[in-house]
């Protein structure tokens, strides 16, 4: 009896690499939206620099026009961020599709330094905000620049979405043996209301990559797939979870030797 299930036809089961087939077939359709989406942003960024560059633009106007240019290039970069996470994760059916990732020695307190006042005015749109301590020199680490800075701003983004606001977030940079870390610790407020709102419902999975916060409905990457990403930049990512008080999370990257 027992050989006769190991002999049931391949038919009767899952077949051989339904699975695999399922998670293209995911990658395929996040690629097609991901498409869909960024291109019409693109068109309206496109449209709404031309505006900018008029002489004659009153001021009013010209602050909701720069704020449609932030929101544009804000969900832009995060739907990039999702496509460089389907070709990381989900790669592609052929191997010319998507951009490699191209590991190289980065100055990493200059990226930092660079990227820092779009950080604090992301965390800061939501009500926190972001402090960095960071030393004059720094060992240069090896990893994907353009990537690095996408899933970087990625975790800036998911920060200040799931932070209640009125949170403080420090910011270091340190060496770390053959490693450089750079931690994020997040202090929410104190208080009855606060304590509350420090605890977020946990997000739910949308298929493979993707998590929706309930409360907020904000889009992320999971942290899974974060992990994931960090692991090919070169490095890896640890989060740390304290109950009513926020999240630790610590980037390893190596340094170059």
């Amino acid at each position: 009896e027992d050989k006769q299930k190991r002999r049931s036809p391949p038919s009767h089961g899952q077949p051989a690499g339904q699975g695999q087939q399922n998670s293209l077939s995911e990658a395929e359709l996040l690629r097609a939206l991901i498409h869909e989406i960024q291109t019409p942003l693109s068109t309206i960024r496109t449209l709404v620099s031309l505006i900018l560059k008029r002489h004659d633009l009153p001021s009013r106007v010209r602050e909701y026009v720069e704020k449609i240019d932030r929101e544009c290039t804000e969900q832009i970069n995060r739907f990039g961020l999702f496509f460089q996470a389907t070709e990381t994760v989900m790669p592609a059916a052929t191997p010319q599709e998507g951009r490699r990732l191209q590991l190289e020695p980065i100055a990493l307190v200059d990226l930092v330094r660079q990227n820092l006042p779009r950080w604090q005015e992301q965390v800061e749109r939501r009500g926190s905000q972001l402090e960095l301590e960071i030393p004059d020199e720094l060992p240069d680490v090896v990893s994907d620049p353009k990537a690095l800075e996408a899933v970087l701003f990625g975790m800036i983004d998911r920060i200040a979405r799931s932070t209640p606001a009125g949170s403080h977030i420090r910011a270091q940079l340190v060496s770390a043996g053959e490693l450089v870390k750079l931690q994020f610790q997040v202090n929410t407020p104190e208080g009855s209301d606060a304590t509350v709102a420090s605890e977020p419902k946990s997000p739910q999975a949308i298929g493979q990559l993707l998590v929706v916060q309930p409360d907020t409905g904000a889009v992320s990457l999971s942290l899974p797939v974060t992990q994931t990403l960090f692991r090919a930049l070169g490095g890896y990512l640890t989060v740390r979870h304290r109950a009513r008080r926020g999240e630790v999370l610590n980037i390893y990257l190596p340094r170059q030797l």
